[in-house]
C-alpha cells in the first residue's frame, strides 16, 4: 500500500469540517480496512450530507467491492454537492468509467462528450475519453483526442490542473485494481493478479504505481525482462509526475 501513501500526500487541501473524516477513512484504506473506512464515511456523510468530497472516496471504495451501481450513485452525489472543480471533473470522469463497467457504453460516451464540452482545455479529459474510445473500438476518434491532449499539455497552467484531476482518478483506479490483485496474490494466483493489473494499466496508462506493483509480480514469476521494463516505466512516470508538480 506504499503507493497509496504517496497519492494521499498529493491530495488537495480540504475544508476543515470534513478533512478529519477523509483522513481517518483514508488511513483505514492504507491498512486494507476498506469496510471500516466506508463506515467512517457513512457517518461523516450522515452528519454532513453536503460534503461531496466524502461521496467521492466512498464511491471509490464501493467500486473496489464491485458495487458499481452504488459507486455511480456516489459520483453523482459529488456532482450535486462539491464546489471543488477538480473533484467535479474527477467525479464526472469516474461516472463515465463506471457506466462503462456497467456496460452502459452509450451513457458513458454521452458523459465523456459532456465533460469534453465542459472542460475542453484539460488534457486528462481528452486522454480519458481517448482511452474509452480505444476500448470501444473507435480508434479514429480516439486519435483526435490524443492529439488534442498533446496540444493542451504544452500549456503548463492547464497541465498542472490536469495533473490534480488525474491524481484524484488514480485514488479510485489504483485502489480498485490493487485490492483485486492482492486478493489473488493471497491465494497464489500470480498470473491472474498480473492480468488484473494489466487491465488497470489499460484504464489509467499513466499510473506509475500500477506498473511498479505489476513489475514486482512479474519478478516473482521469474519474468525478469518484463519486470525490469515495468520498473523503468514506473520510474519514468514517477519522475514526470514529480517534475510537473514542481512547476
Amino acid at each position: 500500500m506504499f503507493a497509496l501513501v504517496a497519492i494521499f500526500n498529493m491530495l488537495p487541501t480540504f475544508a476543515q469540517d470534513y478533512k478529519a473524516v477523509w483522513n481517518k477513512a483514508y488511513n483505514l484504506v492504507r491498512q486494507n480496512e476498506n469496510d471500516k473506512a466506508i463506515d467512517v464515511l457513512n457517518k461523516g456523510i450522515a452528519a454532513d450530507p453536503e460534503s461531496g468530497e466524502l461521496y467521492y472516496l466512498r464511491g471509490a471504495l464501493r467500486a473496489d467491492k464491485e458495487q458499481y451501481k452504488e459507486a455511480l450513485e456516489d459520483q453523482i452525489k459529488v456532482l450535486d454537492h462539491s464546489n471543488d472543480e477538480n473533484f467535479a471533473a474527477a467525479a464526472f470522469l469516474s461516472k463515465a468509467k463506471l457506466e462503462f463497467l456497467l456496460k452502459q457504453n452509450d451513457a458513458a460516451d454521452r458523459d465523456y462528450q459532456k465533460i469534453v464540452e465542459f472542460e475542453p482545455n484539460l488534457p486528462i479529459v481528452h486522454f480519458e475519453y481517448a482511452t474509452f474510445l480505444f476500448r470501444t473500438s473507435k480508434s479514429e476518434k480516439a486519435f483526435l483526442h490524443i492529439e488534442q491532449c498533446k496540444k493542451l499539455e504544452k500549456n503548463e497552467k492547464l497541465k498542472k490542473r490536469s495533473l490534480e484531476v488525474e491524481r484524484l482518478l488514480k485514488i479510485a483506479n489504483y485502489g480498485h485494481y490493487a485490492k483485486r490483485a492482492s486478493e489473488l496474490i493471497q491465494t497464489n494466483q500470480i498470473d491472474k493478479a498480473i492480468y488484473v493489473l494489466t487491465d488497470g494499466i489499460k484504464m489509467t496508462p499513466n499510473d506509475g504505481e500500477l506498473y511498479a506493483l505489476r513489475g514486482s509480480l512479474l519478478k516473482k514469476a521469474g519474468k525478469l525482462k518484463e519486470a525490469e521494463a515495468d520498473f523503468e516505466k514506473a520510474k519514468s512516470l514517477t519522475k514526470t509526475s514529480g517534475d510537473k508538480g514542481k512547476k
